[in-house]
């Protein structure tokens, strides 16, 4: 999962600042389980049908965010959508 997890992060989300806003896509629907599980990298502001969005993440915590199997893609949140 450690070799897999950098290929799921958008290459949108380089760049300089300290911590980022991100949206992390699964292919379910997210449960309180996977909400939770994020609360530890940043502050969830958001869930949809298969997305949570996650604001404040340190740069250093991608890998941590996208290193779970069931985690699909890391980019940057999708405003508006």
């Amino acid at each position: 999962m450690t070799v897999a997890a950098p290929g799921k992060i958008s290459p949108e989300l380089t760049g300089t600042s300290e911590k980022v806003n991100v949206q992390i896509e699964l292919p379910f629907t997210p449960e309180r389980f996977h909400v939770l599980a994020f609360q530890q990298y940043g502050r969830v502001s958001g869930t949809d049908e298969h997305s949570i969005e996650l604001r404040g993440v340190k740069r250093t915590d991608l890998n941590a965010v996208a290193r779970p199997y069931w985690v699909t893609a890391v980019g940057p949140i999708k405003e508006g959508g």
